[in-house]
């Protein structure tokens, strides 16, 4: 058979024939060449810079490692672009100031809207009272019930004279409540109307300081629920013992 031989040849430069193997796999060594070289096929591109080119490209951007990166991004906080801040934060950082005492108002300053300064003192809380003086739930002691309360319950405990003085100047009232005795001080709206409806007789209040719901946010509670087991009464000052115990409270 006839071996045939490639014959490869160089058209930008001279080199020797280079001999491809054949059928008898025959190797000829030939020296190695570099692509960079003068001896390659391919022409090289310049290595100088271009400066027509040049001019049109960016300058190269100056980054580090990944890992500083995100560092950099992670630990550099983003700007808010609201310099102010807003009105809401102020009124929320500001101290709240309560338009209200922490017990309820009494009538007229809850149909006015005005703050009452109103003074509850409790006296006495026992379960006893609930059947004391007489069988109401809400009563406003008389001048005669009063005065026996009132020494009963210094015989055992003591009672401040700035009270008892208030008590004799008929400046305050002693309310009998569920299971309490409470004097009540009057607000200083109820006062003033008082003052002057002993002048104006066809005035619209009267000058007294009710609470129609309770004086105690938790009695106003209790009566709330008795009040729901009675349909037939819709004032405390109609509620008595049998009430007491219709609505599950025990005596």
């Amino acid at each position: 058979m006839t071996t045939i031989h490639y014959l490869v040849t160089n058209n930008h430069s001279r080199m020797q024939p280079l001999l491809i193997p054949g059928q008898n796999n025959s190797y000829q060594t030939s020296p190695a060449y570099d692509p960079f070289t003068s001896l390659c096929d391919v022409p090289r591109i310049p290595t100088i810079p271009n400066k027509d080119v040049m001019k049109f490209l960016l300058p190269p951007l100056q980054l580090g490692p990944i890992s500083q990166q995100y560092d950099s991004r992670k630990s550099t906080p983003k700007k808010n672009k609201c310099t102010k801040p807003p009105k809401y934060s102020i009124t929320m950082t500001s101290p709240v100031k309560r338009k209200q005492r922490s017990g309820p108002s009494c009538d007229y300053c809850r149909v006015k809207k005005t703050k009452c300064d109103a003074d509850v003192t409790v006296l006495l809380q026992d379960r006893s009272i609930v059947k004391a003086v007489n069988d109401k739930l809400y009563h406003v002691l008389t001048r005669d019930e009063q005065d026996e309360v009132l020494s009963k319950i210094a015989k055992q405990h003591e009672i401040s004279p700035e009270v008892l003085t208030a008590c004799e100047e008929g400046s305050v009232q002693v309310v009998k409540q569920l299971d309490k005795i409470i004097v009540l001080d009057p607000c200083s709206c109820c006062c003033k109307i008082r003052n002057r409806v002993e002048i104006d007789e066809d005035a619209e209040f009267s000058g007294d300081c009710t609470f129609a719901n309770g004086l105690t946010r938790k009695d106003i509670t209790t009566f709330s629920n008795i009040l729901q087991c009675c349909d037939e009464k819709t004032s405390i000052n109609d509620l008595d013992i049998y009430d007491y115990e219709k609505a599950g409270y025990i005596l």
